[in-house]
């Protein structure tokens, strides 16, 4: 009966490289995400106080600062969903 070895497998190395277009958008998020946030923080007090006495205006106010931040977790999600 003819001798068999064994043959190791051979593992090269892991290298974790990120793509440029990760890259991109990682840098494009952080950078809304700073914008975004500035633009709550500054704005959103003193349109929630001028519009006390219009809950129709408030309501419209928040529904879109609700979906900013929607729009936002979307494009967290994608960015970290195609990080290959």
């Amino acid at each position: 009966m003819p001798e068999v070895r064994s043959i190791a497998a051979a593992r090269a190395p892991f290298v974790h490289k990120l793509s440029n277009q990760f890259i991109r958008r990682f840098a494009a998020s952080i950078l809304l995400t700073g914008v975004n946030a500035g633009v709550m923080l500054t704005f959103s007090p003193s349109v929630f106080s001028d519009s006390f006495n219009a809950p129709i205006l408030r309501t419209a106010f928040a529904i879109l600062i609700l979906g900013l931040i929607a729009s936002l977790a979307l494009m967290w999600f994608l960015t970290f969903r195609d990080r290959s």
